[in-house]
């Protein structure tokens, strides 16, 4: 027998509860709670939306299937059993180019029954904030991450294998550069 939600329980934060807990349950209720224009509030747990959704931001996720979502969106998604709320960079009739905000490396391509919905705000105060306009940083970052989501597009029209292999090759040099950058804040000024 299936368990099932109490008359008095909302549905939405019994959904939110099975985020931690059972990703195989909750992946079926989003689909379920989707066709019903439902919606979610989960906390950001990473840092790799930056600035834009720093860690321990609560964001309301309508729960929908990857054909409402667009590029320039922040998108929820099952990768491996964690949640990720990532930005939407492409899409495809089969899968998804996420990034994170705060990274270089696209995410390997979300196959488009992953996505479990879209970030339509923030939730402040008991209210609905809207999401902050995406903060970028310099020229030089802004040209770097547009030279490698196009690298990553025409890889994931290629073979969504490449794509996993582009992604894996720039995550490996992104976290090579991390660790040269606290390399030398560790040393100190140099003479």
């Amino acid at each position: 027998m299936q368990p099932s939600i109490a008359d008095d329980v909302d549905p939405a934060e019994a959904l939110a509860a099975l985020f931690l807990g059972d990703a195989q349950r909750f992946d079926a209720a989003a689909k379920e709670l989707a066709r019903g224009n439902h919606s979610v509030d989960i906390p950001i747990t990473g840092t790799s939306m930056g600035a834009n959704l720093p860690k321990g931001t609560v964001v309301r996720v309508a729960l929908t299937d990857a054909a409402s979502c667009n590029a320039g969106d922040i998108v929820v998604f099952r990768l491996l059993q964690r949640v990720v709320a990532h930005r939407l960079i492409h899409r495809t009739d089969s899968y998804l180019l996420t990034r994170g905000d705060a990274r270089f490396s696209p995410d390997p391509p979300i196959p488009n029954d992953r996505v479990l919905g879209r970030v339509t705000g923030i939730v402040a105060s008991g209210a609905l904030l809207p999401l902050q306009g995406f903060r970028h940083r310099s020229a030089l970052v802004r040209a770097i991450k547009a030279m490698i989501s196009e690298a990553s597009i025409v890889a994931l029209r290629i073979s969504p294998a490449l794509a996993l292999g582009f992604s894996r090759l720039v995550t490996v040099a992104e976290r090579l550069q991390r660790g040269a950058r606290a390399d030398e804040k560790a040393a100190g000024p140099s003479l």
